[in-house]
């Protein structure tokens, strides 16, 4: 405004047109400075800025017009930083808050994923939705709070938790029941029912830890159906009574020199191993042995059903068995 009047100095032009200069105001040029015509006078009057950066309030006098120019005077010069007004936004007599957050560099590793960023959020949560990284869930696991503000090297690991059900079959063994029958030779068995096998299924609970198992943890099993024993028939019949200190000569092969061929063979010793894997008085191998129907090693049976099973094997085979003792039968 232009104003005329006899007043001398610059603070008597500022009194007499009613304007009151505080403390926290600049005038230009100073109060006690003499005024001649045509002179000019710049009042600024201080405005009380409440200016709260990344979290720390502090409360400052201006005479700045614009929150920009204000904030460049306080030294946040930072065109990047979040402010909650326009920078152009003026700063009226009655003062203004303002709130500023100042760019951060922070780490997001997403399931073993690194990702960095420079952000202004507000908090470390807001960082990930601006990284385009989806919240967790209750069952994922968090390293960090990500409530809090970020700062300068803030990171935060989040581990991707995923439960799966998996429901599967399985069988279930049957058992054996054994019963002595004496229409059997001792020694020989037979299936008289074959057994069954049952099934169940059974409910897991695996977890995935960023998408690698890492445990599992059986919830439920169910028997779908029983399992239906066996049933072994033992045969308790004994042999047929020997002769001859256990030699048979009756029956299949009977008549025939037992004893000699056994002397030839094994000495006559029931309990006789040869060093090439040959057992018994008679010298069988394992393998027909059992073809025989023996069971266990020839050794571990009496004389009497060595006898029995060297007969049945001559009626099969002739001599053939004993090529070099075959004589002495």
């Amino acid at each position: 405004r232009e104003v005329s009047g006899f007043a001398r100095t610059v603070g008597a032009v500022l009194h007499a047109e009613g304007i009151t200069v505080g403390s926290h105001d600049t005038v230009s040029p100073a109060l006690t400075t003499k005024v001649e015509d045509h002179s000019s006078i710049a009042v600024r009057h201080g405005r009380e800025l409440v200016v709260t950066v990344d979290g720390v309030q502090r409360r400052v006098w201006t005479t700045a017009q614009t929150v920009d120019e204000a904030l460049d005077t306080i030294g946040v010069r930072d065109q990047q930083a979040y402010v909650s007004v326009s920078r152009s936004q003026p700063i009226g007599r009655e003062g203004l808050n303002v709130a500023v957050r100042t760019v951060k560099a922070v780490t997001i590793v997403d399931a073993g994923a690194p990702t960095m960023l420079t952000t202004t959020a507000l908090t470390l949560g807001d960082a990930l939705a601006e990284a385009g990284i989806a919240a967790p869930d209750a069952d994922d696991r968090v390293f960090g709070n990500l409530a809090a503000a970020p700062k300068a090297g803030s990171r935060v690991v989040i581990d991707r938790v995923l439960t799966r059900q998996v429901v599967g079959t399985g069988p279930v063994a049957f058992t054996t029941v054994k019963r002595a029958d004496a229409t059997l030779a001792r020694g020989t068995t037979k299936v008289v029912a074959a057994g069954q096998p049952g099934s169940r299924w059974s409910s897991w609970t695996f977890t995935y830890v960023n998408g690698k198992q890492a445990g599992k943890r059986l919830v439920r099993t169910v028997i779908a159906s029983q399992p239906r024993a066996q049933v072994l028939a033992v045969g308790t019949k004994a042999p047929a009574a020997a002769v001859s200190r256990g030699f048979a000569r009756s029956g299949v092969g009977g008549g025939l020199n037992w004893a000699g061929l056994a002397r030839c063979e094994s000495g006559g010793n029931p309990r006789a191993v040869s060093p090439s894997g040959y057992y018994g008085l008679y010298q069988f191998n394992l393998g027909t042995w059992r073809a025989m129907g023996g069971s266990g090693n020839p050794t571990q049976a009496s004389a009497s059903e060595q006898t029995a099973r060297a007969q049945r094997l001559h009626s099969m085979r002739g001599t053939s068995p004993w090529p070099v003792c075959g004589r002495n039968l």
